[in-house]
């Protein structure tokens, strides 16, 4: 509770590594590289991966219609 008011639950936030892989069903390993070299949407906070599941689907029509502004030239 913050002064008096319930703290609204984020329904969109994915937290750890397993509810993003469950969302985005790939390898840790791809996800990590995806993390590093893609722009994928996703941060480690107090030691926990966590990610928008509105920002993956935002990320992913990029990515699909060739915006993947961070993709390395020739990859």
């Amino acid at each position: 509770m913050v002064a008096g008011k319930a703290i609204k639950h984020e329904t969109n936030v994915l937290v750890g590594m397993k509810a993003i892989r469950a969302y985005y069903p790939r390898s840790e390993k791809t996800i990590i590289d995806l993390i590093e070299h893609h722009g994928f949407p996703a941060v480690k906070v107090a030691g926990a991966w966590e990610a928008d599941k509105v920002q993956i689907d935002e990320w992913r029509r990029n990515v699909i219609r060739g915006l993947d502004k961070d993709k390395k030239a020739g990859s």
